[in-house]
């Protein structure tokens, strides 16, 4: 979830960032590694089209390096940890039961909150809505049988209520 409001903060800027849900690519391990394998939420950034012959040998050097590139993603991380350090925990939520073609989301908080959708084929949310203090949330024509559904405090990483 970490890494999809990432991706979501990334929208808009200069940077295209690909959520990739696996823990790193095949046979291999980054620094993340030990602290996602810890259950500490942990992302890995890196370029799409790396360049093999220079990792981690005498040719990876300074400049090899796009300095652009690394800038914008200091200012999405920037963004996400801004965001993340001013949010609180996320809101008590629920989704009303029962089938229905509109989820009904009962949020019980004294402060704004964040609603996070995604059809349940897409890995990143498409869309997010603000609910206001004590508000009940109507999401029309929005069924939890075919979108996932998530809350957040305002800055903060989506808890999934209808995983």
């Amino acid at each position: 979830e970490l890494a999809r409001r990432m991706e979501f903060d990334a929208r808009g800027s200069d940077l295209e960032l690909k959520f990739v849900d696996r823990e790193d690519r095949v046979g291999r391990g980054g620094d993340h590694s030990p602290f996602a394998r810890r259950g500490i939420p942990a992302i890995r950034l890196t370029e799409t089209l790396e360049h093999y012959g220079r990792q981690h040998s005498d040719q990876d050097l300074p400049e090899h390096v796009c300095f652009q590139t690394v800038a914008q993603v200091g200012g999405i991380l920037g963004c996400t940890a801004a965001g993340l350090s001013l949010a609180g925990d996320p809101p008590p939520a629920e989704l009303a039961p029962g089938q229905a073609l509109s989820a009904r989301i009962r949020i019980d908080s004294d402060s704004r909150t964040e609603v996070w959708i995604r059809p349940t084929d897409q890995v990143c949310w498409t869309e997010k809505r603000v609910g206001e203090p004590g508000e009940e949330v109507l999401l029309e024509g929005i069924s939890p049988d075919d979108f996932f559904i998530g809350v957040s405090a305002p800055g903060g990483v989506p808890t999934v209520l209808n995983p």
